[in-house]
């Protein structure tokens, strides 16, 4: 963490406790099953773990908006009133 501590936050992320990214330079978010990895813009389009706690951090920087659950199709309507 020595490194991290002279990065510029603003610039990088630590997807991972092993890895730190530039997220400007980030392809695709990569969702599969329950995990999360991140693709690379470099030339062998490196695939990186983000780890479950650093997830809604980093999708915040990358702007993608969270999406609620729906129910099988079903509207979700206001409570009855009594």
């Amino acid at each position: 963490t020595d490194l991290e501590a002279r990065l510029d936050l603003a610039i990088y992320f630590r997807t991972h406790h092993s890895h730190i990214v530039s997220p400007p330079h980030a392809l695709e978010l990569v969702m599969k099953d329950e995990s999360v990895s991140l693709m690379m813009a470099d030339h062998q389009q490196t695939v990186v773990p983000v780890s479950r706690p650093n997830t809604a951090h980093l999708k915040e920087l990358l702007g993608i908006a969270q999406v609620s659950p729906k129910t099988n199709g079903e509207k979700q309507n206001s409570p009855a009133r009594a």
